[in-house]
């Protein structure tokens, strides 16, 4: 299938892709991302896809399975803080009187009990 008819086939399917995305992402801008690293792994591929509904089907696996890595990604991404900020952060802490951190500490607990 040249890329044409790639389009004609998944243009249509455009929004509802996008959509799945989205619901697994839950952000916009990762969903377009996703879906447009699916066009380009499915124009990478031309040459295995069997016909439209195949083209069809094979898509939203791709697209299903690039948010599933995203996800795995983000999970054992680590995020640092600048170390301006741990130094503004440490400062703060040493500022503050800390005998009430036990009955927050418990206050905190109880809170996440609730929750559970």
């Amino acid at each position: 299938m040249d890329r044409s008819e790639i389009l004609r086939v998944l243009m249509p399917e455009r929004t509802k892709q996008i959509a799945l995305a989205w619901s697994i992402l839950r952000n916009s801008h990762l969903s377009e991302d996703v879906y447009q690293d699916m066009l380009a792994r499915v124009f990478e591929n031309d040459g295995i896809l069997e016909g439209p509904q195949h083209l069809s089907d094979w898509s939203w696996k791709v697209l299903r399975n690039r948010c599933y890595e995203l996800i795995r990604q983000q999970k054992y991404q680590v995020t640092l803080l600048d170390e301006s900020v741990l130094n503004l952060v440490d400062a703060e802490l040493e500022c503050r009187d800390t005998s009430d951190m036990p009955l927050r500490a418990d206050a905190l607990r109880n809170c996440i009990d609730g929750l559970s």
